[in-house]
């Protein structure tokens, strides 16, 4: 799994206050307990998603991928928007 920097976190989560990466992440599970965090953060970065996509929606996008079609952790070629493209669908697909 990757691991996410505070700013990362802030740049996902900007409604949330805090000063410390742990705080932070207390407070997003305090938020999503009823809700799968995974759905709930794939409609966050769907929403970003434009014609342009940071670095940190693509590694999100790249670990749920492998989480829910069950292969290893790959950071596929930017290169290859086709396959972007598809993951999006396909993740599209199973979390909403």
């Amino acid at each position: 799994m990757v691991e996410l920097t505070l700013s990362e976190l802030r740049e996902l989560y900007p409604y949330i206050r805090a000063t410390s990466k742990k705080r932070f992440l207390e407070l997003i599970a305090e938020s999503e307990i009823e809700v799968n965090p995974d759905v709930t953060l794939w409609q966050e970065v769907r929403s970003r998603i434009t014609t342009k996509m940071s670095n940190a929606d693509f590694l999100i996008l790249c670990e749920l991928h492998a989480k829910y079609f069950n292969h290893k952790y790959i950071k596929i070629c930017t290169c290859s928007k086709a396959k972007i493209r598809k993951w999006i669908i396909e993740l599209n697909n199973e979390l909403n």
